[in-house]
């Protein structure tokens, strides 16, 4: 298979000629500025509590990912800049659970072979 470079994409011919355009990502530069937020979350207590938390994070927020857990009691979020915490403490408020505490930091990506990386 053979790529050809045009100035609007990368294309290969595909067996009935018709072209077939790729798109290369840098993995790398995409999760460089991500944030992964852990908010402690006081009265979740099933998988339906965990829905709803998700809901409320996606609803309101701009996030690539959010991941709740009633059993550790946390809500993980993934975004691409920090959340307004005081927003984030109302919505949770609007739907009965309580923000306890919550953390940032920069996130790092780590793939499916993640091996001798931090």
């Amino acid at each position: 298979m053979e790529l050809t470079i045009y100035p609007y994409g990368v294309y290969s011919e595909c067996c009935k000629g018709n072209l077939i355009q790729y798109r290369f990502l840098n993995k790398e530069s995409e999760c460089e500025n991500m944030v992964k937020t852990v908010l402690k979350i006081d009265g979740m207590m099933c998988g339906m509590c965990e829905s709803h938390m998700n809901d409320v994070i996606r609803s309101h927020f701009t996030v690539k990912k959010v991941n709740s857990s009633a059993k550790a009691g946390e809500t993980v979020v993934i975004s691409e800049e920090e959340l307004d915490m005081p927003q984030v403490e109302k919505a949770v408020k609007d739907i009965g659970y309580e923000v306890i505490s919550y953390t940032s930091e920069p996130y790092e990506k780590k793939g499916l072979f993640h091996f001798g990386k931090k």
